[in-house]
């Protein structure tokens, strides 16, 4: 049974509670994190819908990383700061809100992307110290703690978006000195990478999802240097693109996802300044709309899914700062 005493909430035989500030008028909208064994689940039911709440800081401010949800455990790895390209390896527990560390990643990179499959962490291409482009691969299995590299990326370059759509990880766009239309699939039971059919427009550091047989990308930063609000849609096994509605907002190098038949975009920067806007768009209908705003502006973060939920992690206030962030914001649709 639920109950509140004394702006606690509290799990009637159980240990699980949350912390509420004193005169609390929406107990439920202000939930920091519910710890225990179904503390992810309880969170997220226990949240108001359309709102923010905050997690554990990770362990390691920065931005340009990569992350990829494994069962609860969402792997935030790479990225850089002042200290330059990194091989940082930490493991978000949802459940429990709390962090450890995994085998470090054996080749330092910022920029990267990433996604899972079949419980394997595949981080893809990135740059290395000095800034040098790479197409490499290696891929983190959690049960080993171990790292394995794999074919290489067909392109090197940086700051590329990647989704999982039947088995197969989609990389598209970056950056190798122009912004890039080039789509890519690796399947990762062949280790072998195939072309697909390329962006419309050119762009780097975009949103990206994979919703029934539809790929999405939207927003992202083109070879005009500025952001762009421009969506398109491609069926996988068709040849082209489709222009679809642009977003409400020209936005590139926030967080996001696709989350229950939804695109789901927030933070990132226009015209260099961190913005806090989320924003959604539904491919049934091709609208977008306008969420609630992120507490905290990230730019160049990292996130994740997992039950419902979008992880947004680390990041930098506004474009080219010089201080790095290790904020956790959950987003509850």
């Amino acid at each position: 049974m639920l109950r509140f005493l004394d702006n606690r909430l509290v799990l009637t035989g159980a240990i699980l509670f949350a912390l509420l500030p004193a005169g609390c008028g929406d107990q439920t909208s202000s939930l920091q994190y519910i710890h225990g064994t179904q503390g992810s689940a309880l969170h997220r039911a226990l949240t108001a819908s359309n709102s923010w709440t905050s997690g554990a800081p990770d362990l390691t401010g920065r931005h340009g990383a990569a992350a990829a949800a494994v069962g609860s455990n969402i792997y935030v790895i790479g990225g850089l700061n002042g200290s330059g390209p990194l091989r940082k390896n930490d493991i978000y527990d949802t459940l429990t809100n709390t962090w450890s560390t995994g085998a470090l990643m054996p080749t330092a990179r910022g920029g990267v992307t990433a996604a899972a499959v079949n419980g394997v962490v595949y981080v893809i291409g990135g740059f290395l110290t000095g800034n040098v482009p790479t197409n490499l691969v290696q891929a983190y299995d959690p049960v080993s703690n171990t790292w394995t590299k794999m074919a290489p990326e067909p392109v090197s370059a940086l700051q590329q978006d990647a989704t999982v759509f039947n088995g197969e990880i989609y990389v598209v766009g970056g950056y190798n000195g122009s912004r890039l239309t080039d789509v890519f699939a690796y399947d990762p039971s062949a280790n072998a990478w195939s072309a697909a059919p390329s962006l419309l427009l050119a762009r780097q550091s975009a949103f990206v999802g994979a919703i029934g047989s539809n790929l999405v990308v939207a927003g992202g930063y083109t070879n005009a240097n500025v952001a762009t609000p421009e969506t398109e849609r491609l069926t996988v096994g068709s040849t082209a693109w489709h222009k679809k509605h642009s977003m409400p907002t020209r936005t590139t190098s926030g967080c996001g996802a696709a989350i229950n038949g939804l695109i789901y975009a927030a933070g990132g920067f226009k015209s260099n300044a961190g913005t806090t806007q989320a924003e959604s768009y539904d491919p049934t209908t091709n609208t977008w709309t306008v969420l609630a705003s992120m507490p905290t502006a990230q730019v160049y973060p990292s996130s994740a899914t997992v039950n419902g939920q979008l992880y947004c992690f680390d990041g930098q206030p506004k474009n080219q700062s010089s201080t790095d962030l290790n904020i956790t914001q959950i987003y509850t649709p």
